[in-house]
């Protein structure tokens, strides 16, 4: 890989602002090449770290390497802080030829926009210089729904954004610590900027902005096993995570809610109150009732006990099991 000075800098934001990115993969495929490709001109350095994949994917990793970017293999799949964590510790390394001033996350299927990463820069940068003590900036939108929340001085505040997009600076990192790797997946970019602002940080959106992302899969809205349809006959829709992800959720939820329920109550009971009306929604659209209520009440025990870490091997088979009433 080049050294970060000679890398282009097509799209280099002219404050001065240095930022280098980290992609997590998983599995990935060529579209991760794709995707790679926009990102390498837009940031000063890549580090792409693979969650553990295996030997199956060395030809896209080392073509990824060809494209620029750093690989960082890890030796099993430990879940998206450790491998956000990874990358971060191989951006800030001591004999890093050139520490960031930003570091940029994105999950291997993300496919930014020419200007993207100046976009979200400029907005990060005019909010630091306004004397807001920016912890981290987000677009606007993701996959066009709204992460913004309210305005401060003229700025978009952002409520608890999605990690995929999220532009971090150096010195929020340094005060806020790593992402909790002991959570694996689900909630990790919440519960980090909820500890952001625990330590007087806030988290800013950038205005218009989007980010255009897969968000789970589609579904039918089928309470009592009838598809809802609108008029002219088109099925309602919403999104579903995949089925084992909703044992880290509920449980997640837990351990966010146990940390945080004081010193942000609000925010707290509305994620919550939020959280359960999915889940009651997703009861109706799945077969399995009964297992995918177990399943939550496994996440919720887990949580209560201070389990964490790893899915255990009984409710990940579980999960595997559940089928979907509607799928779109």
């Amino acid at each position: 890989m080049p050294a970060p000075r000679d890398r282009p800098t097509v799209d280099a934001d002219p404050t001065g602002f240095v930022v280098s990115s980290v992609v997590t993969a998983f599995a990935p495929t060529a579209d991760l090449l794709d995707n790679l490709r926009v990102l390498v001109e837009q940031v000063d350095q890549v580090v792409v770290v693979d969650d553990g994949s295996g030997p199956g994917y060395d030809d896209v990793l080392a073509a990824a390497t060809s494209l620029g970017a750093r690989v960082v293999r890890l030796p099993e799949n430990l879940g998206i802080a450790a491998a956000l964590n990874a990358g971060v510790a191989a951006l800030l390394e001591p004999d890093a030829a050139r520490e960031p001033d930003g570091i940029v996350f994105f999950d291997q299927d993300s496919r930014i926009g020419p200007g993207f990463v100046r976009s979200l820069t400029a907005a990060h940068v005019a909010a630091a210089r306004a004397g807001i003590p920016v912890a981290a900036t987000a677009p606007e939108f993701f996959a066009g729904v709204s992460q913004a929340h309210g305005e401060r001085d003229g700025h978009l505040l952002s409520r608890q954004p999605i990690q995929s997009g999220l532009l971090v600076s150096a010195v929020a990192v340094g005060v806020v610590g790593p992402f909790r790797d002991d959570l694996f997946i689900d909630l990790v970019d919440t519960e980090y900027t909820m500890r952001a602002e625990a330590h007087g940080f806030v988290t800013i959106a950038a205005r218009g902005l989007d980010l255009p992302h897969a968000l789970g899969r589609r579904v039918a809205l089928s309470p009592f096993g009838r598809v809802v349809r609108v008029p002219g006959g088109q099925p309602i829709g919403f999104t579903v995570s995949a089925p084992f992800r909703y044992y880290y959720r509920a449980r997640n939820r837990v351990v966010v809610n146990r940390a945080y329920r004081r010193r942000r109550p609000f925010a707290v009971a509305r994620a919550t109150v939020l959280e359960w009306r999915h889940y009651v929604i997703v009861w109706f659209a799945v077969r399995e009732r009964r297992r995918f209520a177990a399943i939550l009440r496994a996440g919720r025990a887990d949580g209560r006990r201070g389990r964490l870490g790893r899915i255990p091997d009984a409710v990940a088979r579980a999960a595997a099991d559940i089928t979907w009433r509607a799928p779109l």
